[in-house]
């Protein structure tokens, strides 16, 4: 019985999925901005995650004497990358930002660009598929 060839494996096309996701995420970046809220970012707390210029990025701040904790909100915001909130990172060409950076200057933040997280995804995926063929040309050679 032959193996089956590489376009039927599961594992392919679930990584050809998060490839394409990643790079639709990315594409939209550069144009639109967006971001979800959880709490009152005008009073110091809050947590917020979101996507702009082409990074990803989670930002936290919390302030131990913030009185009003029993009023937070969750939120959506989308619109044009300059019509939210200023790029968080201040690059001359926003496509290719860097790595991974701080993008917060209230709270922790944390910023990962969308080609970063597409090379960490892809290279795992393309190390499982090269071993999974080897495995399978090896069996192959066994049963001969």
């Amino acid at each position: 019985m032959s193996p089956r060839p590489l376009y039927r494996w599961k594992s392919f096309w679930l990584g050809i999925f998060v490839l394409l996701f990643l790079t639709w995420s990315w594409w939209r970046s550069l144009d639109l901005a967006e971001k979800i809220v959880f709490g009152e970012p005008d009073r110091g707390s809050f947590v917020e995650v979101g996507q702009c210029a082409g990074i990803c990025f989670f930002n936290i701040s919390y302030r131990p004497d913030d009185t009003a904790l029993k009023g937070y909100s969750l939120f959506l915001r989308w619109g044009p990358t300059a019509g939210i909130w200023e790029n968080p990172i201040e690059t001359p060409d926003h496509r290719f930002p860097p790595s991974i950076s701080a993008v917060s200057e209230k709270g922790a933040g944390l910023g990962i660009a969308h080609w970063f997280l597409i090379l960490i995804s892809s290279l795992p995926w393309l190390i499982v598929l090269k071993r999974r063929q080897r495995l399978i040309h090896r069996l192959e050679q066994q049963q001969q």
